[in-house]
């Protein structure tokens, strides 16, 4: 068992339900392909046609094979066909003892004999041709019953990726011989890395390489493969493997489950897939809920060729393990032997476990510890070395029950390997299980005062309990309580020992008791750790997301709420529940927010399901909608005509001069008030100053004044962030910046700059030209509607600020959205429907509802939304039971 260094609600073992990661092209060499049992030489045709035969492999040591059907086999050691790394391997015989044929004599004998080492005896396949596609077959068999395990399995690397595994040994050859996997490559390279695996050990029996004819159409390409990290899953929980294949030739999917070497389609009822096609890719998504242990196996995507059947491609298969789970009700510490009773009445005893090896212990008061090696209550993986009984961990305290403190005064204790399972279990009885551990050691060789233990079924991790305390000073020890219902006969449950620097690393043994129980008292609502959602800073028209978890012990209701101007309201839109391990995780999307929404706080609200009046929340979480500029075109003017691009001279707001000369006026009518004076445009930070000779050289934009302002500018830091001031709320604008440089090599050349908003930032822009050389310089536009009386505006170059010019145009007036045409509302369950149609696309709205009509109106947001393509919407609302009416009204921000 891998030991947990966890906190009271942190998951040991979660699934990475990650992003997707492009492999690269080169890495993966090998395509595996369909891998199975067989029992007779006609298994060698899968790689292809004898005439197409390169080599085969005998890693017998007898020389060169020829099977009856033309397939030959040369010795790797002769030949060179095939070289492996490593040393320590040996060849060994008898792999096909018991009569066990394939029907031909040469096969048998190669497969008979293997070559059999460590994990460093590396293969690689030799004289391949760069260009050529190729299969490669690797076949293992072993029939000697129970000395070869029985039932191990195999599979094959290139170093990168790893082919499923197979099936290869059978009792006597029966069901089969043995078992096969298939590849595909086209050498990139005269060697090919090919690696048979048992295990941690390698062996070789067989390998088959044939030529492949060019194949009539393409095999499906793999682009990624994401599965778990950690493959372990809870009863109950959730579970989710994603893949994807280029859609290149287009191809169709089927995720595929192995369990005992069996492949079999995905059929199972809690198990559901999705699939998205984008930008050529196809990914497809299987998600479990509910797990239960049937569903433990490996999981694989298989690609076929929606053209041609024949070509198939599959993902590496991911595993999956599925555990029972159990919570952790409560931790503390004891001095006597009533804590027995936190496990339950002494008739509800099913056993208790003594780690003493002493045989049955009875306390006074009734409960019953039967050693679990005498009656097979509880087994210990005991494999682990170091493993032994301990004494006197109660030399000076008590419990005041003798035969108890006998039963903690010994004790298992051994390495983090000792594993421990509850055993004689009844499916779908409700337990209670109590373990005690127990240390009073003083002087040499006494444990460390502080040390402390947990429980773990290996998926959650139980609070940490001291269990030593000097001569039995503060109390006799200590002990962790956890509750489950039994899904099958056994349940894993360990107990780990932790030093006071909180190191975990073994596993200890002193007493456990297991009670029949009725379903336990829920404990309180916990939030999950880590998983408060954080604020968010967006972009107007954008969305934000907030994600929140909480603990589903006891099972919770959520709800989104929204906090404004200290009244708070609730979401019903745009949120999405996921269990995930006993985990409740909850995202709320808000789309198309508007500036006026900023400010606004969400919280997630947890219910108790079967107790309204139990109720949790979130940290809240701040919203920021930041006012962006829509950046347009970009390019490199040679005269004043470019101002143009900003709008009708009629139409400017101002311009704004760096040169730090007043007003300018350029010959064509746009005026330019110097930023210090007019205070049209801010500028923070400090450390910058005005340069000139920017247009040297002669370069002119056909426009003195013009020239005038680009030669001078002002230039500093990052820090030197600039505003637009005097803006009207409401009023669409246009700003055009103009940069520009002409000082040859002094200048940079080349240099470009971009301008920003502080969230979005435009495309980079050429300004710097020698002598004005093709051009005088480069402009950047962008426009925007007013949200405020200032805009943040930046101008950058690298990682400095550079200022020439700005134009700032009005635009065209904000047009009002087109409010949907409502339809009549209707009720459907406990929801009200509501409807809309014929509204201007793509626009956000929000429902407002108020319980009383009396002025003033109260209005209170309920939901919020984005008209679709159409311009239409609908909307659930969940109806109150607790309000005698409710008005709603729609409004479009």
């Amino acid at each position: 068992m891998t030991t947990l260094n966890l906190s009271k609600w942190k998951i040991a073992a979660g699934l990475a339900l990650a992003c997707l990661a492009r492999l690269d092209a080169q890495a993966a060499s090998i395509t595996w392909g369909p891998t199975g049992t067989f029992t007779d030489n006609t298994v060698l045709a899968l790689a292809g046609a004898v005439s197409n035969e390169v080599y085969g492999v005998d890693f017998g040591g007898s020389g060169v094979q020829t099977t009856a059907n033309g397939y030959s086999f040369a010795d790797y050691a002769v030949s060179g066909h095939m070289s492996i790394a490593g040393s320590g391997f040996g060849l060994f015989g008898g792999y096909l003892t018991g009569g066990a044929t394939t029907g031909d004599g040469a096969l048998d004998s190669l497969l008979t004999y293997g070559l059999y080492g460590g994990s460093a005896n590396t293969g690689t396949l030799n004289n391949l041709t760069v260009g050529q596609a190729y299969t490669v077959l690797v076949l293992l068999a072993d029939t000697r019953g129970g000395s070869a395990g029985p039932f191990t399995t195999f599979s094959v690397t290139d170093g990168v990726t790893t082919s499923p595994t197979q099936l290869f040994e059978f009792a006597n050859g029966s069901p089969s011989v043995g078992g096969y996997i298939l590849g595909t490559f086209t050498a990139n390279a005269t060697t090919q890395a090919l690696t048979v695996r048992n295990g941690g050990a390698s062996q070789y029996n067989a390998i088959l390489l044939v030529k492949n004819p060019p194949p009539l159409v393409a095999l499906p390409l793999l682009i990624s493969n994401i599965q778990p990290a950690s493959a372990v899953a809870g009863v109950g929980g959730q579970a989710a493997f994603t893949a994807a294949f280029s859609n290149s030739p287009p191809v169709s999917l089927q995720w595929q489950f192995i369990s005992g070497g069996v492949t079999n389609p995905v059929s199972i009822a809690n198990a559901g897939v999705v699939t998205v096609t984008n930008n050529g890719v196809v990914v497809s998504t299987l998600t479990f809920s509910n797990l239960q242990l049937t569903n433990a196996g490996s999981y694989q995507l298989k690609a076929v060729n929606a053209t041609n059947s024949s070509g198939v491609a599959y993902t590496i298969a991911a595993r999956l393990n599925v555990a029972p789970l159990i919570f952790w009700t409560a931790t503390g510490t004891f001095t006597d032997n009533s804590v027995l009773a936190l496990a339950g009445a002494v008739a509800d005893e099913v056993y208790g476990v003594d780690f003493g090896g002493s045989g049955l212990q009875t306390t006074a008061n009734g409960y019953s510890f039967d050693d679990y090696a005498a009656t097979g209550n509880m087994s210990v993986n005991t494999n682990n070395p170091g493993t032994g009984l301990y004494n006197n961990y109660l030399p000076a305290g008590s419990t005041g029950d003798g035969s108890l403190d006998y039963v903690l005064n010994f004790g298992l204790y051994g390495g983090v390997g000792n594993t421990g399972t509850l055993n004689n279990l009844t499916v779908g009885q409700t337990y209670k299980v109590l373990a005690l551990l127990a240390d009073t050691r003083t002087g040499a060789g006494a444990q460390n005062p502080g040390s402390a233990c947990y429980g773990t079924e290996g998926v959650f991790a139980g609070p940490a309990q001291p269990f030593v305390f000097p001569n039995g000073s503060d109390a006799v020890g200590g002990y962790v309580l956890g509750t489950f219902t039994a899904v099958a006969t056994n349940q894993p449950f360990s107990l780990v020992s932790q030093s006071i620097f909180g190191n975990y690393g073994n596993s200890q043994y002193n007493a456990i008791l297991v009670v029949k129980s009725t379903p336990p008292v829920l404990p309180p609502i916990y939030l999950a750790a880590n998983t408060a959602p954080a604020s968010a800073s967006v972009a107007e028209g954008s969305q934000a997301v907030f994600t929140a978890a909480f603990l589903n012990s006891p099972v919770v209701n959520l709800q989104w709420q929204v906090i404004i101007n200290g009244m708070t309201n609730n979401i019903n839109a745009g949120v999405v529940n996921v269990t995930n391990l006993g985990i409740v995780t909850s995202t709320l999307t808000l789309a198309n927010l508007q500036v006026a929404q900023s400010g606004a706080q969400y919280r997630l609200k947890a219910i108790n399901a079967t107790n309204s009046a139990d109720v949790a929340y979130s940290t809240p979480a701040s919203l920021t909608v930041v006012p962006t500029i829509t950046w347009g075109p970009t390019g490199t003017f040679t005269d004043n005509t470019v101002l143009a691009l900003a709008g009708a001279g009629s139409n400017e707001v101002y311009g704004v001069d760096f040169g730090g000369s007043g007003v300018q006026t350029t010959g064509n009518g746009y005026s330019f008030a110097d930023y210090a004076v007019s205070g049209n445009m801010s500028i923070a930070g400090s450390g910058f100053g005005l340069f000139d000779g920017y247009l040297a050289g002669g370069a002119t934009t056909g426009d003195p004044a013009l020239n005038n302002l680009l030669t001078f500018g002002l230039y500093g830091s990052s820090a030197n962030t600039g505003t637009l001031n005097n803006l009207t709320v409401g009023q669409a604008y246009t700003v055009l910046v103009l940069l520009a440089d002409t000082r040859g090599g002094s200048a940079g050349p080349f240099t470009t700059f971009s301008v920003t908003d502080g969230v979005t930032t435009s495309p980079s822009q050429l300004f710097e030209f020698a002598n004005g050389s093709p051009s005088v310089g480069g402009y950047i536009l962008g426009t925007f509607t007013a949200t405020a009386t200032t805009q943040a505006l930046t101008v950058r170059n690298g990682g400095a600020s550079q200022y020439n010019a700005v134009l700032l145009e009005k635009g065209s007036l904000v047009v009002t959205p087109t409010p949907p045409v409502l339809a009549a509302p209707k009720v459907l369950a406990s929801n009200l429907i509501l409807t809309g149609t014929g509204g201007t696309p793509n626009r956000g709205y929000t429902w407002l509802s108020t319980t009383n009509l009396s002025t003033p109106i109260n209005w209170i947001t309920n939901t919020t939304g984005t008209l679709d393509g159409t311009g239409s919407f609908s909307n659930a609302i969940p109806i109150s039971t607790t309000s005698p009416a409710s008005f709603f009204r729609l409004r479009l921000p």
